[in-house]
């Protein structure tokens, strides 16, 4: 039997009336996973779906598209345009979209597939990013700030979100569905989430971004205030190889900052890094740079402009933030004259406490 869920696309007036279609196409196997529909809005031009075996533009053809990606189920794709989006779970179903400006209808041929409850899902959260858009559009109209009661509703709305993630996630802990709402929706913190991950069945649990976040638990829980630092080796961009014990656990506490030329963030952290390394730099203490995701040129040129005179990695990416658990920078960690680490976490005025605290324990 064929199942059916309406993802509505609210517009401010009203919820319009449902238009449907029948499956009408056909997979060129079983190892696939048949995606097609009829998209039609002057707006739209084409839908993206990105996944880890795929990532693709599909332009459309008078409104309509069709594309196979393989089966996998441990991964899941993301289909978006610029009205919706909505995760697609590879498991050999053929899945037809039709929106025609003003909701969209999903089909899906295969009875049971969790494709279904996904979009279901994808169908409250999109009414609720819609309202939360005309009452943020509101404020701006009256010029009102985190007081109003405009922003009250914003909170009720993002209340909401939470709520209905949880629920789902609650509810379908033993299906390969609530690893999208794990990954995407980020309500939950790394512990709610490694916890969740423990629940997860075995398939959900291989899915790549499951294991991301499993290795970067383990790698921070590896590199935690008063463990030893973890080294690695990195061609840097003068095509040298360079180790980071190069650096740290020379008998000095050596204050270390992640960062990277276009991160805002790390900029303004460099005035309270600068101030304590003309304080302190010396036989005691010093400060290594750390460039991570970022093109070495960019990190030369930016070093220059900003005046960085201290030591830097340069085109370390991401081998030192794996090696230390790193999901944001700029991260600044303190390290010991024998390479254990101090602190981590590091900001502002704290860089100076750290240091003026740790030089006072030698």
């Amino acid at each position: 039997m064929k199942s059916k869920i309406i993802l509505v696309l609210l517009s401010l007036a009203a919820i319009l009336s449902l238009v449907a279609c029948g499956p009408k196409y056909t997979k060129s196997s079983e190892n696939v996973t048949l995606i097609a529909g009829d998209i039609q809005d002057t707006l739209l031009t084409a839908v993206w779906i990105k996944s880890t075996d795929i990532d693709t533009i599909v332009q459309l053809d008078k409104g309509k598209f069709s594309i196979e990606i393989p089966n996998n189920k441990s991964e899941y794709a993301k289909l978006v345009t610029q009205k919706f989006s909505t995760s697609i779970i590879p498991d050999g179903s053929i899945i037809e979209l039709k929106y025609d400006g003003k909701e969209l209808v999903m089909e899906v041929d295969k009875e049971g597939s969790e494709n279904l409850l996904l979009f279901d899902l994808d169908k409250k959260l999109n009414e609720n990013r819609l309202k939360n858009i005309a009452v943020r559009i509101r404020m701006s109209q009256l010029g009102v700030g985190g007081d109003s009661p405009q922003a009250d509703t914003i909170r009720i709305l993002n209340a909401e979100v939470d709520s209905l993630c949880r629920l789902f996630v609650s509810e379908n802990i033993d299906k390969f569905a609530a690893v999208p709402v794990i990954v995407e929706d980020r309500i939950f913190s790394t512990e709610e989430m490694l916890g969740l991950i423990e629940q997860l069945n075995e398939d959900a649990r291989q899915n790549s971004f499951i294991q991301a976040i499993i290795r970067t638990q383990k790698a921070k829980e590896a590199t935690s205030e008063g463990k030893m630092f973890v080294d690695f080796t990195i061609p840097d961009s003068d095509g040298k190889t360079v180790n980071f014990s190069d650096y740290v656990g020379k008998g000095k506490y050596l204050l270390v900052d992640f960062w990277a030329s276009w991160c805002g963030p790390c900029r303004r952290e460099l005035p309270y890094i600068k101030d304590v390394y003309k304080k302190y730099k010396g036989k005691k203490f010093d400060v290594l740079g750390v460039a991570v995701w970022d093109k070495p040129e960019d990190t030369k040129k930016a070093s220059e402009e900003l005046g960085i005179t201290w030591n830097e990695i340069i085109n370390a990416q991401a081998i030192a933030t794996d090696a230390y658990g790193i999901e944001g920078i700029p991260c600044i960690i303190l390290f010991g004259p024998d390479g254990t680490i101090v602190k981590r976490g590091l900001r502002g005025a704290g860089i100076e406490e750290a240091v003026k605290s740790a030089l006072r324990r030698k």
